[in-house]
């Protein structure tokens, strides 16, 4: 098999898990009751409007997203150890 072909087959089973975990959580979604419902999409409004005055509405970075360069170098390490494998 062609690196391309590996890549391909990863590329797809990536593909099914998205699908297979957006399936279960829309499957879920539509069984909740009304008040669940509401209550869920309160939380996401009061989340969007609270992350909306913590970045200006959007116009800077959140605090939480910077890291520390040698935090930053560690986990770019680590990932690239990771990709390695």
């Amino acid at each position: 098999m062609s690196l391309f072909g590996a890549a391909a087959v990863k590329a797809q089973g990536h593909v099914v898990i998205l699908l297979l975990g957006f399936t279960i959580c829309l499957y879920l979604w539509l069984n909740l009751g009304t008040a669940a419902k509401i209550a869920g999409l309160v939380w996401l409004a009061l989340g969007m409007l609270y992350g909306a005055w913590q970045t200006s509405w959007f116009r800077k970075l959140m605090d939480f997203a910077r890291m520390a360069p040698e935090e930053e170098r560690a986990l770019a390490a680590t990932a690239r150890e990771l990709a390695t494998r």
